[in-house]
């Protein structure tokens, strides 16, 4: 799960697909569920889903990427028993997860990508301390496995 696979997401569009087909060359179930333009399609055995954002008009809260259709989707997959594996932070997408597994039970996986470094915390730094009081610092605490491969 990761907010943007589209190409100015850069390095998690590659590596998370990438972990994704190897996660499915090895046997694993894996499905990458995203918001953005990029329609539904098969990559390497994987199944990616796009879902629409909810708040397309209002600027501040578009970037936000509100999406209640991946929000009930992340739910039903809680409730199946996946694993959900969410990559990045500040984002609803990347919070949705940690939401699904608290109230469902459930394991969630994070994946900083960086985003908890000293300069990307600097960057939107007051919108930054508004999402970790309200919801980022509960949605990390609750997270089952944090991986982390840089600051």
């Amino acid at each position: 799960m990761l907010a943007s696979l589209e190409s100015a997401a850069a390095g998690p569009s590659y590596s998370v697909t990438r972990l994704a087909e190897s996660l499915t060359y090895r046997g694993v179930l894996s499905e990458i569920m995203t918001t953005g333009l990029a329609a539904d399609e098969m990559i390497a055995g994987v199944r990616r889903r796009t879902f629409a954002l909810d708040v397309n008009a209002l600027p501040g809260l578009r970037t936000l990427c509100f999406s209640k259709d991946l929000y009930r989707s992340l739910t039903e997959e809680v409730l199946k028993g996946s694993v959900i594996h969410s990559h990045g932070q500040w984002l609803m997408p990347n919070l949705y997860p940690a939401l699904a597994t608290r109230r469902h039970g459930g394991i969630h996986v994070v994946s900083p990508r960086g985003m908890l470094g000293p300069a990307a915390l600097r960057f939107s730094r007051r919108r930054k301390q508004l999402v970790w009081a309200l919801v980022q610092s509960r949605a990390l605490k609750s997270a089952a496995c944090i991986h982390a491969t840089s600051l």
